[in-house]
């Protein structure tokens, strides 16, 4: 006989599974919107699918802010546990409201860290287009009834940002962060070369 404490409960299990998601696509939605905001296009107008967004909230690792700030908000909470359990037998309404204050830190935390994955995203988005960005580089475009965008502006190279539904959306960053923006529908282009920086 299986003992009940053995036996996975798979209810929980469940219910964390779904909050983990939904905070990671808060976070990798934060991410997209703030990388695409840079350019003033918004995530809703792209075929990004609803489920790739949660993986953009891996970016998060790499900034030392998420780290302090998971820390800051783990210590805040085991100090008004504390102070709760010190005043259990004293102040009941005090402990209440040192409770609540610390199972309220969960949403603020998760809204900072929405705000930092968003912060992020624009930071990437600029170093994208910059001088030693990771977009492709424009070698040459031409277009069927129009004078294409240029190549260059004030020492800037023009990059493609991404290719979605159907229209080609090339950006150019100057020094002073002024960034240019054009959408070309895809029926438009008559050729284009673009140069993609590998990685070795």
């Amino acid at each position: 006989m299986v003992s009940q404490a053995s036996v996975p409960n798979f209810e929980a299990i469940a219910k964390l599974s779904a909050v983990l998601s939904a905070v990671l696509f808060l976070l990798g939605w934060s991410y997209l919107y703030g990388y695409y905001h840079t350019f003033g296009v918004s995530v809703l107008e792209l075929d990004i699918p609803v489920l790739v967004a949660p993986a953009y909230a891996i970016n998060l690792l790499g900034s030392p802010r998420t780290y302090a700030l998971g820390i800051v908000v783990a210590l805040l909470m085991t100090l008004f546990r504390y102070l709760a359990s010190l005043w259990s037998w004293r102040r009941r309404v005090v402990s209440k409201v040192a409770i609540w204050t610390s199972w309220l830190l969960w949403p603020v935390g998760i809204l900072l860290l929405s705000s930092l994955a968003s912060e992020l995203g624009h930071g990437h988005a600029i170093e994208g287009v910059g001088e030693m960005g990771h977009l492709p580089l424009v070698l040459s475009i031409s277009l069927h009834d129009t004078d294409p965008p240029p190549l260059e502006v004030a020492g800037a190279r023009t990059r493609l940002l991404m290719i979605s539904n159907k229209r080609f959306y090339f950006a150019n960053a100057h020094q002073d962060s002024e960034i240019h923006m054009w959408v070309i529908p895809e029926d438009r282009v008559r050729s284009l070369q673009v140069l993609v920086d590998v990685d070795p």
